[in-house]
């Protein structure tokens, strides 16, 4: 089952150069974020989407809890 929800926001999001020495990595994925318009979930998957609904995230679980 697949169901796309509209109307996701993050409120204020950053990195620092100390915690993230690969800028280029944090740069691509705070973007990704700041495009997501809509998100679905898709079995233990979470895909955060742009508004023309392409796949800009996909995060999955990593522990069995």
């Amino acid at each position: 089952t697949r169901i796309t929800q509209s109307g996701i926001a993050f409120g204020e999001l950053g990195s620092t150069r100390k915690m993230c020495p690969d800028m280029e990595v944090a740069d691509r994925f705070l973007s990704a974020l700041g495009q997501t318009a809509a998100y679905t979930c898709d079995g233990s998957r979470l895909i955060l989407l742009d508004a023309t609904g392409a796949e800009l995230l996909a995060f999955i679980p990593t522990d069995s809890e």
